[in-house]
């Protein structure tokens, strides 16, 4: 065997374990990585992608279904905003768990949370 031979394969058995030592610690972590990631979203605030998800048009129809609108109409009437975009906004809020569908709209216990956690002094205001 020539030495280029020999020293190419060194070369390449050191790489293997230096892979070896690299992966196998990380590998080994994982499973502990998902059940902190698991225990952290199981947390009682509000999940940080749905609220991603609003702009502050999607937390006004949220606020007006809280106070009480049921409908397209009345949460229009509340929020000032057309009739199609408060539409096409609830269909969003229902997509993301927010709102429950029916004919008279209200907010789901995730949909409560996040008004309650994030708007809570807003909502101080209006019930006093």
């Amino acid at each position: 065997m020539k030495a280029s031979h020999v020293l190419v394969l060194s070369f390449l058995s050191f790489f293997a374990t230096l892979i070896c030592v690299i992966t196998f610690p990380v590998m080994a972590l994982i499973p502990s990585m998902a059940l902190l990631l698991l225990v952290l979203l199981s947390q009682s605030k509000p999940p940080a992608r749905t609220l991603l998800k609003m702009d502050e048009k999607d937390a006004e129809i949220l606020k007006a279904i809280y106070r009480g609108a049921r409908t397209i109409r009345s949460i229009s009437l509340e929020t000032n905003f057309s009739w199609s975009t408060t539409s096409k906004r609830i269909e969003k809020l229902i997509k993301i768990g927010l709102v429950s569908p029916s004919d008279e709209f209200s907010l789901t216990p995730k949909g409560e949370e996040i008004i309650k956690t994030v708007f809570p002094k807003e909502l101080e205001i209006v019930s006093s």
